[in-house]
């Protein structure tokens, strides 16, 4: 695989049932970080946090160092505020197409332990979360993260989900 999106370098947490990726963006000042924060609770996959936050250094290496050091206070905190956003734009559509092909990838794999088992269930289940991301067509990501040669079977999965009351309403792709 090729392209910008399989390019970014992304540190990935694991703790407990919650999971974040972070992107360090180099300033002229230090580096920012970019933190995606997603939690697997009792069947309730979903985004807890999305947060920016400066960490001083004067190398993108001293800064990824840092963010192993505040990691499980920053997961801790999204996953206590519950709904966290920092209010601040965050990366491009392509940036969190990233974030949230590795977070789809992740609950994957964790999603038969929390009871869903079902193919139906667990597609929809990572669309709920891939809307979290707030990305263009999230039927690709799960298509890939499920290892799936069809976008097709996700879109199929997702409309059988709707008749069974998994989902609300069609959705368009994009959530606002």
């Amino acid at each position: 695989m090729s392209g910008p999106l399989y390019e970014q370098r992304l540190l990935k947490y694991h703790l407990g049932e919650s999971f974040a990726t972070v992107k360090v963006i180099p300033l002229d000042s230090g580096n920012c970080t970019e933190w995606w924060v997603s939690h697997n609770s009792e069947k309730n996959l979903r985004v807890v946090g999305n947060f920016l936050i400066p960490i001083l250094g004067y190398t993108v290496a001293e800064a990824e160092q840092r963010c192993g050091h505040i990691a499980q206070g920053v997961v801790e905190f999204a996953v206590w505020s519950g709904n966290g956003v920092s209010g601040v734009p965050g990366s491009s559509d392509e940036g969190r197409r990233a974030h949230c092909l590795s977070h789809l990838m992740e609950h994957y794999e964790t999603l038969e332990r929390s009871g869903v088992s079902g193919a139906v269930e667990k597609t929809c289940a990572l669309y709920l979360l891939a809307l979290g991301f707030n990305i263009n067509n999230p039927a690709a990501l799960i298509a890939q993260a499920e290892g799936l040669s069809s976008v097709k079977t996700v879109h199929e999965r997702l409309a059988y989900g709707r008749k069974l009351g998994l989902l609300n309403s069609p959705g368009k792709g994009k959530r606002r």
